[in-house]
């Protein structure tokens, strides 16, 4: 009995109003960008642009030029190289980190005299300036 007591002023349940998320932020798009055709047409722009911003840089890297579009356009980056030389004289410099140039030159090249060692020692702080 109590249950029909609780249901006799039931109206029914009613649905909470709220407006959908498109309508209820304000576009920063005026009012014709804002249709399927805009979205499709920009879709369609970036898809090209990415394209041919691909295509540039695949035929810039494959052309094998040494002044190349992407590398005039940043500005030129230059790629650090190391020989068997350069891998050399770090080992030795990490296992023996207060030797002097000299020391190095006369472990890696191992001179037979003064004038050798005094080369081998200029290129070698010419290496390690650079």
């Amino acid at each position: 009995m109590a249950d029909d007591n609780e249901m006799q002023d039931f109206t029914g349940y009613h649905k909470a109003r709220i407006l959908p998320l498109n309508k209820a932020e304000k576009s920063l798009l005026p009012g014709w960008a804002n249709t399927p055709q805009m979205a499709v047409l920009m879709l369609n722009l970036t898809i090209i642009l990415l394209g041919l911003i691909v295509s540039l840089t695949v035929s810039d890297v494959v052309s094998g030029e040494v002044n190349s579009i992407i590398v005039s356009f940043f500005g030129k980056c230059y790629m650090v190289k190391f020989d068997d030389l350069d891998i050399s004289i770090l080992s030795f410099v990490a296992g023996h980190p207060s030797c002097t140039v000299t020391d190095c030159a006369k472990s890696l090249f191992n001179p037979n005299n003064t004038e050798d060692l005094q080369r081998k020692d200029s290129m070698l702080r010419h290496r390690f300036k650079s």
